[in-house]
């Protein structure tokens, strides 16, 4: 699966976990960006990327998970 093709699903997962429909991500945004991206945002996320891709990322890439950019590697890795 490409990247651009990935980031949209993602966009899509960010959308619902955040309640934003207009929230646009790029692969440089990072928990930084995102005020709300917090803790208990994150394991809505990392569950939303697991259904969503059909993978189960190890604890190292649960925790790597802090940009978009990682979380798009992490999912081609797991897809592969």
């Amino acid at each position: 699966m490409e990247r651009a093709e990935i980031l949209e699903k993602v966009q899509n997962v960010f959308r619902d976990v955040f309640d934003d429909d207009s929230l646009i991500i790029k692969e440089e945004t990072n928990t930084n960006d995102l005020e709300k991206w917090d803790s208990l945002a994150q394991i809505s996320i990392v569950g939303a990327i697991a259904d969503e891709f059909h993978i189960s990322p190890s604890i190292d890439g649960i925790l790597a998970m802090k940009s978009v950019a990682k979380i798009i590697d992490i999912i081609q890795k797991s897809t592969k």
